[in-house]
């Protein structure tokens, strides 16, 4: 009887698993990512460059506009200040400065300044937001707050964005801010 290496087969064997190992396994988190466009919904919005204008009122009102960005979709909506000095409008505001919307729970944080006074936003009361505002040209949000002035308490705030290419920079910048509270 004639003898026979093991040792060409077994490398056969392994060759042929070898090539039909390189699909992916059943549990592979690539079968678990949707690959049909359709099952993936719908991009969100892009955020909005925005002018926002904040009216702080104390026995003096302090008004000045600020640089942003807006963002909304479905029920959660934010307004974050540009943090820093704005080259547009010459105002500043902290890194965390801003405002948010999420069902029906408001929150704000951060410091704006106003020249030499402080403004730190405390509370924020209510926050209109306006999913549209990039097509209608309308305000995309309004937002009222409760702050501290020159770390003095008992002092409100009101915040209107609009998106920032409605403004007109020529002869010193000039938005078309809305006025008034939406109902």
């Amino acid at each position: 009887m004639k003898r026979f290496s093991l040792l060409p087969l077994v490398a056969l064997a392994f060759a042929v698993a070898c090539t039909d190992a390189t699909t992916a396994p059943a549990n592979s988190h690539t079968l678990l990512a949707p690959n049909d466009p359709a099952l993936k919904g719908d991009a969100p919005p892009p955020p909005i460059d925005a002018a926002i204008e904040i009216t702080i009122s104390s026995p003096v009102i302090y008004s000045d506009v600020f640089e942003g960005v807006y963002f909304s979709q479905g029920k959660t909506a934010w307004l974050r200040l540009t943090n820093g000095q704005s080259d547009l409008f010459g105002t500043s505001a902290s890194s965390n400065a801003r405002f948010k919307k999420s069902d029906d729970r408001f929150s704000g944080m951060g410091t704006l300044m106003f020249g030499t006074h402080v403004v730190t936003i405390e509370d924020v009361t209510f926050f209109f937001a306006n999913p549209d505002c990039g097509i209608t040209g309308d305000a995309c949000a309004i937002i009222e707050f409760d702050a501290t002035l020159d770390g003095q308490s008992g002092h409100h705030g009101t915040a209107i964005a609009i998106n920032r290419d409605l403004c007109n920079f020529g002869d010193g910048v000039r938005c078309p801010f809305p006025e008034g509270t939406p109902e």
